[in-house]
């Protein structure tokens, strides 16, 4: 078992998200679940040693039960955490793939914020597209165009499937819980660049 802890933020999960959150539990040390369900209509979670469950009985938001379930890693004694939708799929060797990533990054360059995978996006039925800035230009690259990542970084990545250290976090800061759902990554990444640091983009 990788040696990570896992933050999903979970609103009315359906039998699928379910039965991935207990897949979950046998690939990283600690998985640690927000539930933003209303009190009375939350759904049993599945039984697991090193599950742990924080529910606020109501919808507080995407951004505050990020915070919560980090604060609960951090507390735990735990660096690298993984934050996740309920709904995002990942491969078996994602943890490992992921931290590897980042153990080579950090070899090769100091400076990234944080990690975050190529996904593919459901509702468009299109790979990601992550916006890229350079000296004299801003455009939007997939992992097809692997050099611009490596040289860059990319400005703006989605909050789910990201690596973020916790000693990172209490330097950057925790998300704006004003930001209830929407933007709260754009914010965040923005605040990171604002800050000198990077994304890094893992394209496998």
């Amino acid at each position: 078992m990788i040696k990570c802890a896992a933050v999903i933020v979970t609103y009315f999960p359906n039998i699928s998200s379910l039965e991935h959150i207990k897949s979950l539990t046998e690939l990283c040390h600690e998985i640690i679940v927000v539930d933003n369900t209303p009190q009375g209509e939350q759904t049993p979670l599945p039984v697991a040693p090193n599950l742990t469950l924080y529910t606020f009985g109501e919808n507080l938001g995407l951004a505050k039960a990020l915070n919560k379930g980090i604060e609960i890693a951090g507390m735990k004694g735990m660096e690298d955490i993984f934050l996740l939708d309920q709904d995002s799929c990942i491969p078996k060797h994602y943890f490992s793939n992921m931290l590897k990533f980042k153990s080579q990054m950090e070899e090769k360059m100091a400076g990234y914020a944080f990690y975050a995978p190529d996904f593919w996006d459901r509702n468009s039925r299109s790979p990601a597209k992550f916006p890229i800035v350079s000296k004299f230009s801003i455009k939007h690259a997939t992992c097809k165009d692997v050099t611009s990542f490596q040289k860059h970084g990319a400005v703006i990545a989605i909050t789910s499937g990201t690596l973020i250290t916790y000693s990172m976090y209490k330097k950057i800061g925790p998300f704006k819980e004003n930001y209830f759902i929407d933007f709260l990554d754009n914010e965040y990444c923005l605040r990171v660049n604002r800050l000198g640091y990077k994304v890094a983009i893992n394209c496998d």
